[in-house]
């Protein structure tokens, strides 16, 4: 492993990229040629190789001289450049090259370092610019970088401030670093710049030892001597100004360090300030500490109290339970004794209620109007007297017409079973209304089914739509995380792809580096393999041929050295005031926090005293109010605090009030409110207590956050001591090539662990892939069922709409025929009552007596054929005495064909009303002798449906009797 010391980051990196362009500006291959290319240019002239040389040595030269002279460039092995090759130069070029350098090589040779001469070399361009493709001819003063370079950054690890290692990577650069300004640096640089002084007069001491041991044959033979004096004269004068300079930069720093020195000195008070305030805010949390004992202490006095006061409770609990059992009981048979007084009042109420309604009825039965209530019983007992009295009478007219009519019961047999055909149809006729109306009572619960059923389908479609909107809301969700994971995983094979390729570059870049070094130290004569020994051996031979220059170098050293003395003193200072002021910083802002913590603690603590205090004085205040309402305050301050006499009090007046319970429901009603009073006061303890406990509780956190906060302060001390200490010792044992061998490790690591989360992303993204096509299926299908569900609920539907226009077509029907049947009943009804007055009014006219029936029916038409006989029979007689006695007196119309009409209209109209008594045929006839004449009518006879009917009997003839009567 090679490492090569940088005397400075920026101008070496800036003087290397310098000559390194101007190197790679005389040739300018094609676009597609990269620097490991230079093979296949074979025409690299001798003066290309001449103005190389002298490229070289005027760039060690200024190196030199800002650099000052003994500074070298450290090199890590990890940073390596790309595959290519280096340009074959002769023998003649590396000497010039390498002249006036100084290399000193370790025991193991694993370490190489070089003088500012190393400059001119290639690895620092290759590092920078690992995929350069050459250009065109260009300016030695160009600072542009060529197109088509990648870097990748790497971080500079650095051990100690004192021991700074500034290790250069391939770092992107758009432009030439410019030099830093020496004298106008602020106080890191200037502390940079010290450290790396001093690292470069350490490494500059050994590299003259080892020098003065090298022995004086190893020299090479082609080495220009002269040449190598001429240019360490030159080194030796841009030594000497850049020692100039130094100086005053050294006189700078001095002062920069006095002003430093001043600062310290104030942070030094602040620090002693804060380390008083510390104290005080110590002596202030002892404070606290001791009042939260005390608290402590008074809790456990309210705690034995609340124990009293808990057992106080119970024995009141108890005896109110009792109390409340026994006023159950007697509220139990007061309302038993209520309900019944009740039940009473609404039977008195429910007759009394009967009877005006009987009294009602019967009044607009009797249609006695509106009676005085006083005067109604009466009234009534009169009338219903009167009513008992024309019942007798009745019963006494029944029963002669009952037996009058045992002698028609013969005669109305026919009648009876024309009247139970009509009967039986129209039953007939009832019971189809009836069965239509249970058809129409099933057509209307059908109805009532569809709509129930369809009001279900309403409701499960929107079920059915809730539980697909809930499914898009998940799908959507999923769809969003889907997107989310896809985004890292995209993210993760980035960086895993940026990984890998750092790795293959610092691959390729370390086996560039050795090939690169191998052809820089290669000749025509003797070409080294890009091995490691091989490369160390070939610098050995160059460390032997530059022995002879070892009294120029000490005679330089000598003067180097001075300067590092002072330079190293003047760090050493620089660096103690930064690490003081550092950890002044650092203890200024723990103990600003702990402040903080310390007055946010002190506030809470001061908050929760307060509110025990005025909860304290709530407790006292409330005692006080027991005790008054008690009758306990003449008796001393002392009752008022004894819980116990309060209770015992308590108890008295529980139980004198118990016993005043037993007769006076007014006094249970205020020992109900007593002991509602007293729950909700005992309640109010309760929550009183757990408040108390609440805050007890936030007062011990508060303590145990304060002492965790104590123990994290004093960890944390800890640490950081033994984190200096450990510091400390390792900035003196920490090797750069494990630092080297680390980077790699933690890079592998790195590149391993981006695997695996690569892995574990695809895995997630797998998982989330096999859940979206579920989710897919799951709402493919649950479209499926919804699509299903629709068509079944529109099949539905149009049914329903179907059967609902079925039904109302057939209600329809069924209405009409049911208003015309009510039509035809009415008319039915109407005829009957009219056939029903009709008849009264002849029974009345005959002067019949009795209840209608066949019987009567029959008897009422006999009665009114003799009588319009009698009549006819009178007015015959009248017209013949008139004729006798009145010969020249206009005859007029016979009333015979009237009368004998109106009978026959009369009969008919019996028949076809009643059918109660047989109707001779219409061909047949009744002859009437009167008088030596005889008349012969007929009586009509309406069409019937019903079976032939017995003929009427021949009317006898007239007598004497009837003429007479």
């Amino acid at each position: 492993m090679t490492s090569i010391t940088p005397s400075s980051p920026q101008p070496s990196v800036s003087i290397t990229q310098n000559i390194l362009r101007r190197q790679d500006a005389v040739v300018a291959p094609g676009p597609g040629t990269r620097l490991g290319d230079l093979g296949g240019h074979p025409a690299m002239s001798i003066f290309r190789q001449e103005s190389l040389s002298d490229e070289v040595n005027r760039e060690s030269a200024n190196l030199t001289t800002v650099a000052g002279g003994g500074m070298a460039l450290q090199f890590k092995t990890s940073i390596s450049s790309t595959t290519s090759s280096s340009t074959q130069t002769s023998s003649e070029t590396v000497v010039h090259r390498m002249s006036g350098i100084s290399v000193q090589t370790s025991g193991n040779g694993h370490e190489a370092v070089c003088s500012a001469g190393i400059h001119a070399s290639s690895p620092e361009y290759l590092l920078q610019h690992p995929h350069q493709t050459y250009q065109t001819h260009q300016p030695t003063t160009q600072t542009t970088q060529p197109p088509h370079s990648v870097q990748q950054p790497h971080p500079i690890q650095q051990t100690h401030p004192l021991q700074q290692n500034h290790t250069i990577q391939s770092q992107p650069h758009t432009a030439l670093h410019p030099l830093p300004d020496w004298t106008t640096g602020g106080p890191p640089e200037q502390k940079d710049n010290m450290a790396v002084y001093e690292g470069e007069m350490r490494k500059k001491d050994q590299l003259i030892e080892e020098l003065m041991k090298l022995h004086p044959s190893h020299g090479l033979n082609k080495v220009r001597v002269g040449e190598a004096e001429e240019a360490l004269r030159s080194d030796l004068a841009g030594m000497t100004v850049k020692v100039e300079r130094l100086e005053q930069q050294v006189r700078d720093c001095g002062a920069s360090v006095a002003s430093k020195d001043s600062r310290l000195t104030e942070l030094t008070r602040q620090l002693d300030a804060h380390r008083q305030e510390h104290a005080r805010q110590a002596a202030t949390i002892i404070t606290l500490r001791q009042k939260l004992q005390e608290e402590e202490s008074a809790t456990v006095s309210l705690r034995a109290n609340q124990r009293r006061g808990e057992f106080t409770v119970g024995a009141l609990t108890r005896e109110n339970r009792q109390q409340a059992d026994r006023i159950n009981d007697l509220e139990n048979r007061l309302r038993t004794h209520l309900e019944e007084r009740e039940s009473a009042e609404q039977r008195s109420e429910t007759a009394q209620k009967r009877l005006v309604e009987l009294v009602r009825v019967v009044t607009s039965c009797l249609s006695l109007g509106d009676l005085d209530p006083r005067d109604a019983h009466e009234k009534l007992s009169t009338k219903l007297a009167e009513l008992v009295q024309e019942c007798a009478r009745l019963r006494s007219e029944v029963v002669r017409t009952s037996e009058a009519l045992e002698q028609q019961e013969g005669e109305a047999g026919a009648a009876r079973q024309t009247v139970s055909r009509l009967v039986n149809e129209l039953d007939d006729e009832k019971r189809t209304v009836e069965e239509q109306k249970i058809a129409l009572e099933e057509y209307r619960k059908e109805v009532d089914d569809l709509k129930n059923k369809q009001r279900a389908m309403e409701e499960e479609v929107k079920s059915v739509r809730e539980r697909l909107h809930n499914t898009n809301k998940s799908y959507n969700t999923t769809l969003e995380e889907l997107h989310t994971v896809e985004r890292q995983l995209q993210r993760a094979k980035d960086e895993v792809v940026v990984t890998e390729h750092r790795r293959q570059q610092t691959e390729v870049e370390g086996r560039g580096f050795l090939t690169t070094v191998a052809t820089l130290l290669s000749s025509p004569d003797n070409r080294i393999a890009p091995d490691l020994q091989a490369v160390t051996d070939s610098i050995q031979g160059l460390v032997a041929s530059n022995r002879e220059e070892a009294e120029h170098v000490e005679r330089l050293t000598s003067q180097v050295t001075s300067l590092g003395e002072q330079s190293r003193r003047h760090t050493e200072l620089y660096e103690t005031a930064v690490k003081r002021g550092r950890q002044s910083d650092a203890d200024l802002h723990a103990l600003a926090t702990r402040c903080r913590q310390l007055e946010a603690d002190q506030a809470a603590a001061e908050a929760s005293r307060e509110g025990v205090m005025i909860q304290k004085e709530k407790v006292e205040r409330t005692l006080g109010r027991v005790v008054e309402a008690l009758g306990l305050a003449e008796m001393g301050h002392e009752v008022t605090n004894d819980v116990e006499m309060i209770v015992c009090r308590c108890h008295q007046l529980s139980k004198l009030e118990g016993e005043k319970i037993v007769d006076k429901t007014t006094t249970v009603y205020q020992l109900q409110r007593k002991v509602k009073g007293l729950r909700e006061a005992v309640e109010r303890k309760d929550l009183h207590v757990d408040m108390l406990r609440r805050k007890l509780a936030l007062t011990e956190d508060a303590a145990r956050a304060s002492r965790h906060l104590e123990e994290e302060r004093d960890e944390i001390l800890t640490k950081y001591k033994r984190q200096c200490r450990m510091m400390e010792r390792l900035n003196g044992e920490v090797a750069e090539t494990r630092l080297q061998l680390r980077d790699l490790k933690a890079q592998m690591t790195q590149a391993g662990e981006d695997k695996a989360r690569l892995n574990q992303v695809q895995k997630k993204v797998d998982e989330m892939t096999t859940k979206i096509d579920e989710l897919d299926v799951i709402r493919s299908r649950q479209q499926k069922k919804i699509s299903h569900l629709k068509e079944q609920v529109k099949a539905q539907g149009e049914h329903v709409l179907e059967e609902r226009r079925l039904n109302e077509n057939s209600m329809e029907g069924v209405t009409q025929e049911l208003a015309l049947t009510k039509q035809n009943l009415r008319d039915i009804t109407r005829r009957d009552k009219q056939l029903t007055e009709f008849r009264r009014t002849v029974v009345e006219l005959l002067g019949m007596e009795g209840e209608a029936g066949p019987d009567g029916d029959y008897e009422a038409v006999c009665r009114l054929e003799r009588v319009v006989g009698a009549h006819k029979e009178l007015t015959d007689l009248s017209r013949r005495l008139d004729e006798i006695t009145a010969p020249s007196r206009p005859s007029r119309l016979s009333p015979d064909q009237s009368f004998l009409d109106l009978s026959e209209e009369l009969r008919a109209l019996a028949d076809d009303t009643n059918n109660q008594r047989p109707i001779p045929s219409r061909n047949s006839a009744t002859t009437t002798t009167h008088l030596g004449i005889t008349h012969t009518h007929r009586c009509p006879r309406p069409p019937s449906a019903h079976s032939s009917r017995t003929p009427s009997p021949t009317k006898r003839p007239s007598t004497d009797e009837d003429e007479d009567s």
